[in-house]
């Protein structure tokens, strides 16, 4: 059966209802409203309507992630008085002209150093374990989790981070992954586990991810987009295209920061690595 399209006028002058005649073919409108010389549309009136509505809640969503990214920027991004460093390591920015979208910060020690993200985010991807440029300590991994979250999440597209080769982004991406399980707890992971595996492997190794995240999450919108996300890796790996262990690297973190408990999916990606 065809598909009715309906009028896109009002049903009446000064009427809020649509009308439900059927258009006439090629026409926006039905017989008795194609007539008139003045059209109302009954999309432009409910606009009018909803739009102080829509305009408010616009401001209160980007109120809120304003926020959220500031809090994820960590401390002294507003206040800066109290950091321990005046300059950024690499760009020598001074601390009170720093732009708080491309700040991040983090405590040690009763102190907080502060680093352009570009900075930080490159420096972090030369080594598996990360060190305070400034005191040579371990980077807390509640810094590496905000960082690592902040670009998944695309708050901070305009961070000015340098070309890479694919040697480099390969090398960062795995440095990376193993920042993430060291975040949430799970020790020894290092590159060497992933410079081992071929195409084959990151086969074997999606779908046993994929096995496992179909038990361990209920039926739901999570699982949906979890089990989702790995089909689509396994259709990528799959094409005849150049290896590129980089990118299968990099959809594994990815999949750690899909809305869901990052703790389980991580440990389904650990499990699968050594059945490997």
């Amino acid at each position: 059966m065809a598909e009715v399209h309906l009028c896109a006028s009002v049903k009446k002058k000064g009427s809020t209802q649509p009308c439900e005649a059927p258009r006439l073919p090629n026409v926006m409108f039905c017989g008795r409203h194609s007539r008139m010389r003045n059209h109302v549309l009954w999309t432009t009136v409910m606009g009018a309507r909803l739009h102080p509505h829509f305009t408010r809640a616009q401001a209160l969503i980007r109120g809120w992630l304003l926020r959220y990214r500031l809090k994820m920027a960590g401390p002294g991004v507003l206040r800066r008085g109290a950091l321990a460093n005046d300059e950024d390591l690499n760009t020598c920015e001074d601390k009170n002209r720093q732009h708080p979208l491309t700040f991040i910060s983090f405590e040690e020690g009763g102190k907080v150093w502060w680093f352009d993200y570009a900075t930080l985010f490159r420096w972090c991807e030369m080594s598996p374990e990360p060190v305070n440029p400034y005191t040579k300590t371990l980077i807390p991994p509640e810094a590496l989790r905000r960082m690592l979250w902040l670009w998944v999440y695309g708050f901070n597209q305009n961070a000015r981070l340098a070309e890479e080769t694919p040697g480099m982004r390969y090398t960062g991406r795995v440095n990376r992954l193993c920042q993430l399980f060291s975040a949430y707890g799970f020790m020894g992971v290092a590159p060497e586990h992933f410079h081992r595996l071929g195409r084959a492997d990151y086969l074997v190794l999606h779908q046993f991810i994929q096995d496992d995240l179909g038990t361990a999450f209920r039926e739901g919108p999570v699982k949906q987009r979890l089990l989702s996300w790995t089909q689509h890796s396994l259709a990528q790996i799959r094409r005849p295209t150049p290896y590129q262990p980089q990118s299968y690297v990099a959809r594994l973190a990815y999949l750690a920061y899909i809305p869901a408990d990052p703790y389980v999916v991580l440990f389904s990606i650990l499990s699968a690595l050594y059945r490997c």
